[in-house]
């Protein structure tokens, strides 16, 4: 029998997901594991171009020396997998790969592949010059970490986002060239036990509508 069995739908997994403080030792079915890799990769990136590596850490060494990068984070050493979000600036080499896949799939006309391969490069060039493009970068790869642990809810794993670390030291925990920028690290495996919502403001408090002065409103306006 599969392991494959996905119990929530995506609403109830993003209202369930809890940040784990505590996991058990139960390890990750290596059939989920390979699904939450699959569905994590599935997370949009500017212009396609996927510009994360991901990097599971499970052995007990590279996970003594990541939680020595996160300043002694218990949660890595618990967890069964950790998943490292790094960025790369490889998107010379990776442009006309994404376009020739998705010509070749059908999802762009060719003629919009050959724009994108024109006008992409000065577009990332302005990034690059300005000191911008880490910072897309890394929000590629948040949205992908966001991903996962949805990806995660839905399979009765759980996840928590860290964002405290040496990067010099993740990198050199993961085996990443040192100009490796990390964006998130992400415990995944099972809770020792659920942990309740702990509340958010409600939504006139977060949200505003056309404009910052008009707080969202869920009624329907009687105009």
């Amino acid at each position: 029998m599969s392991s494959l069995t996905e119990s929530l739908t995506v609403a109830e997994a993003i209202v369930q997901r809890r940040s784990t403080q505590e996991f058990s030792d139960r390890a990750i079915d290596r059939e989920i594991l390979t699904r939450l890799v699959e569905l994590t990769l599935e997370a949009p990136s500017s212009y396609n171009l996927q510009p994360w590596r991901i990097v599971l850490v499970s052995d007990n060494e590279r996970r003594q020396a990541l939680h020595k990068a996160a300043f002694g984070q218990p949660q890595i050493l618990e967890a069964p997998t950790t998943f490292v979000f790094a960025t790369t600036q490889q998107w010379r080499d990776d442009l006309p790969k994404v376009v020739q896949a998705a010509v070749a799939r059908d999802a762009w006309p060719e003629a919009y592949g050959e724009q994108l391969l024109l006008n992409v490069p000065k577009a990332q060039e302005y990034l690059e010059s300005s000191g911008k493009l880490r910072e897309y970068n890394i929000k590629d790869a948040m949205i992908a970490a966001s991903f996962l642990t949805l990806a995660a809810q839905s399979f009765g794993l759980t996840s928590c986002f860290m964002n405290g670390w040496r990067e010099d030291l993740v990198n050199e925990a993961i085996g990443a060239p040192a100009d490796t920028s990390i964006a998130v690290i992400v415990p995944v495996g099972y809770a020792k036990e659920s942990g309740e919502h702990p509340g958010r403001f409600p939504l006139s408090h977060c949200v505003r509508e056309n404009g910052w002065e008009t707080p969202f409103d869920s009624a329907p306006s009687q105009d």
